[in-house]
């Protein structure tokens, strides 16, 4: 079955057993991680549910990650994870609204989850671990990447479930247990902590390129989606609201979409601050079209986005369904293994014409 995917690229940044200060690991790697993640996984007869490898603090939005599948390919050593995201519950029922009925009176529904089941969804992630590079793979109409939650898992994985990971005797490894170090030629070292980081890939020539063409910028544009109770946007939407004649104190609202521009060239101290604040202040997110900052350049209608310096792209695959929902992880990498080639483009360095 031909379907459409989204990929978005990432740099892991950091993986392995760190010494304090120190920015390169003492041991592991990403594709020794790789190797012994796969060969978890493949231990005969764990269950989804043993895969856990992190529990978040009571006080968290996190929610438990699991593994749903991580198969791997021999060449050229490529793998395609599915992760399984749990989702919220009440009482051991997903919610939904009757979103054509009237506000704060809509109905709202519960379906229970089954005994023994996980309410979730899934995420597919190709991993190409000789190249320090992972792809978080989305079918179209799939907004969320669940990048955050393997960030997440791959660091459980490093502290208390990787094949360095050194436990009291006779103690099994869980998500909650006392680890005393991690082993490195048979010596265990308690002066090593585990990390895990992978960021977007970042297209420097469309960087560059803004910043070379800061002179010809005579308008910024910024776009965003607001959230209620964060004091930046309250102050900020207020003022909007004010603008268009409201003398009272601006209604309280849950969530809408703004977009602004300004006729502005910024110097390049104040670019390269934008730039800075925007890349590094979304390492660890996926970037929306409705959170971008945008540039429009004289006697240029085109407006140059900072998200479209982010390594992603489509591309239609082969793929097959399991009961209509989760793909099969096999179809995945054969379709991205054929494709390869033009697909790793995405995430090598362009230039704007």
């Amino acid at each position: 079955m031909a379907r459409q995917v989204k990929l978005s690229f990432y740099t892991v940044e950091e993986c392995g057993y760190y010494k304090r200060g120190q920015d390169a690991p003492f041991m592991a790697d990403f594709p020794s991680v790789s190797r012994d993640l796969h060969q978890w996984i493949s231990t005969p007869d764990i269950t989804v549910r043993e895969t856990q490898t992190f529990s978040p603090d009571a006080d968290s939005e996190d929610l438990p990650v699991f593994c749903y599948s991580l198969i791997h390919d021999g060449a050229p050593n490529d793998y395609v994870m599915t992760t399984w995201n749990e989702t919220e519950t009440t009482e051991g029922q997903v919610a939904s609204v009757h979103a054509d009925e009237a506000a704060g009176s809509a109905r709202v529904e519960g379906v229970e989850v089954t005994q023994g089941t996980i309410a979730g969804y899934p995420a597919y992630f190709w991993l190409i671990p000789n190249q320090n590079l992972i792809a978080s793979v989305r079918l179209e109409g799939q907004r969320l990447t669940g990048h955050t939650g393997f960030d997440l898992y791959m660091k459980g994985y490093l502290e208390r479930f990787s094949k360095w990971v050194v436990l009291p005797a006779n103690v099994q490894k869980a998500t909650d247990v006392n680890v005393l170090g991690y082993k490195h030629n048979r010596q265990t070292r308690t002066d090593l902590r585990p990390r895990f980081r992978s960021v977007p890939v970042r297209l420097q020539g469309r960087l560059d390129y803004i910043r070379t063409n800061r002179q010809r910028i005579r308008k910024m544009l910024r776009k965003d989606e607001y959230e209620g109770g964060r004091v930046q946007h309250d102050s900020l939407v207020a003022k909007l609201l004010k603008g268009f004649g409201l003398r009272h104190s601006a209604p309280s609202l849950d969530k809408t979409r703004y977009r602004f521009e300004i006729n502005y060239t910024p110097s390049e101290a104040e670019l390269n601050e934008i730039i800075n604040e925007y890349t590094s202040g979304r390492a660890n997110t996926d970037v929306t079209r409705w959170d971008d900052i945008g540039f429009k350049f004289e006697k240029d209608n085109q407006i140059h986005w900072l998200s479209s310096a982010s390594a992603k792209g489509e591309a239609e695959v082969n793929i097959r369904l399991r009961d209509g929902v989760v793909i099969e992880a096999d179809s995945l990498l054969t379709a991205l293994h054929a494709q390869r080639s033009s697909l790793l483009r995405m995430a090598a360095d362009q230039r704007d014409e």
